[in-house]
């Protein structure tokens, strides 16, 4: 007869492991030209048109855009 651990048991048992395999050639996305540039990152150029001023106006405490 098996039992089964509840899920959080079974989470907090497979977090404890110690990571001995990393990744270490994977690289960000957002830092990939290739993929910045692609139609899929389309919608991340487009919120980088509108969050960049913000920051700076934001940066600069300007209130009236």
């Amino acid at each position: 007869m098996t039992t089964e651990l509840p899920l959080s048991d079974m989470l907090r048992v497979h977090m404890s492991k110690p990571r001995t395999k990393r990744r270490r050639n994977a690289v960000k996305a957002y830092l990939k030209s290739s993929f910045l540039t692609s139609a899929g990152a389309r919608p991340l150029r487009i919120l980088a048109e509108y969050l960049e001023p913000k920051n700076r106006f934001d940066r600069y405490r300007i209130e009236d855009r």
